[in-house]
């Protein structure tokens, strides 16, 4: 499922500007079947990207409903050039800062308790 794949039966949802395609009588059991097996695969697809990524990433795929959706928030949040992308890598050097100077820090106070 790489998020071209659409909804079946979600034509006549979005017709009538709902998100989520309604199961009318009308439809064949076939269509039925087609819709439970892709929202089945929807939500495999979007478990093992959410599950795949940190906490931090999670939040901002919290509100997305299709495993398209979510892919694309990802794709443009680790885009190489955009400002999110440089804020990400901003925030992992100061982490990464932090820890060096708690390091620095403990061995230093180590060597001073140690004299």
């Amino acid at each position: 499922m790489d998020g071209s794949e659409p909804r079946p039966g979600s034509a006549n949802a979005e017709k009538e500007g709902e998100g989520i395609a309604v199961l009318t009588t009308a439809q064949s059991t076939a269509e039925k079947k087609l819709q439970v097996a892709w929202d089945k695969k929807a939500r495999k697809a979007m478990a093992t990207i959410v599950l795949g990524i940190a906490a931090e990433e999670q939040e901002n795929v919290i509100d997305c409903e299709t495993p398209k959706e979510v892919w694309d928030v990802l794709e443009k949040l680790y885009e190489g050039k955009g400002r999110n992308r440089k804020f990400m890598l901003l925030q992992e050097l100061f982490h990464i800062y932090l820890f060096i100077i708690s390091i620095t820090l403990a061995y230093k106070l180590s060597l001073w308790l140690s004299l």
